[in-house]
């Protein structure tokens, strides 16, 4: 059975000092399917986080929007009930 090995050199500029690290290739296979899933599911949780930021500006924009029609609501029924009470009143004195 031949067994495969791979081999990974880091060499430095400054100090001239060269590591190997010595993997096989059960090892290598292992490791890459390994940060294959990591990152899958690291993408799942940016892109989950990313649409919770979408929807926590909109729910922002929704209160603020909620907010402007219940002061416009109440300006117009405040309207309405004085315009109702000249209304009221006119049709008594009559």
């Amino acid at each position: 059975m031949d067994k495969k090995a791979y081999t990974i050199l880091v060499a430095s500029n400054r100090k001239g000092v060269t590591k190997a690290v010595t993997l096989s290739s059960a090892w290598l296979k292992a490791s890459v399917a390994i940060l294959a899933v990591l990152a899958v599911i690291g993408s799942a949780a940016i892109l989950d986080y990313v649409g919770l930021l979408l929807q926590t500006a909109e729910n922002k924009r929704l209160k603020a929007e909620s907010l402007q029609l219940r002061r416009q609501f109440r300006m117009v029924e405040s309207k309405s009930l004085k315009t109702s009470k000249r209304v009221w009143i006119g049709f008594r004195v009559f």
